[in-house]
């Protein structure tokens, strides 16, 4: 429903399937979404995406939800080390977020620094991966 913008996009069979299964019109949903009060939150449930439940309410004043999904983002098996994973787990649940999203941001952060200057060209051994997770729970 939001693109890359954070725009509303009509998909009709998307609008078609969500009325059906939800009974939530699009144009309730897009109200939902464009409340100024609306509160918007991770969704602590969701596995294997980052995802947001957003709630807020419809013209008629009648509370309204949506999830919406992470585009760009995709679904991969990693083993980390158990220090690591209970490190960002516990950051996480301290700052109300979800640790995968702590995790994505700590290395898009390392991919950014050691690629400036290189356009979308990223070499990171295994070796500077580990130094930079290490590096980031000392920080902590």
């Amino acid at each position: 429903m939001y693109n890359q913008s954070g725009d509303v996009e009509f998909d009709p069979d998307k609008a078609r399937r969500n009325r059906l299964l939800h009974g939530i019109s699009f144009n309730d949903a897009e109200m939902a979404l464009r409340d100024p009060m609306a509160l918007t939150l991770e969704d602590p449930d969701s596995t294997g995406e980052q995802r947001f439940i957003t709630l807020g309410t419809d013209s008629l004043g009648r509370k309204r939800g949506a999830i919406l999904g992470s585009a760009g983002k995709a679904r991969i098996t990693i083993m980390l080390d158990n220090a690591v994973l209970e490190h960002f787990r516990n950051q996480g649940e301290e700052l109300g977020v979800g640790y995968q999203t702590l995790i994505n941001q700590s290395l898009r952060e390392a991919m950014i620094s050691h690629t400036s200057g290189r356009k979308n060209r990223v070499t990171l051994s295994l070796a500077d991966l580990r130094r930079i997770i290490r590096e980031e729970l000392k920080a902590g």
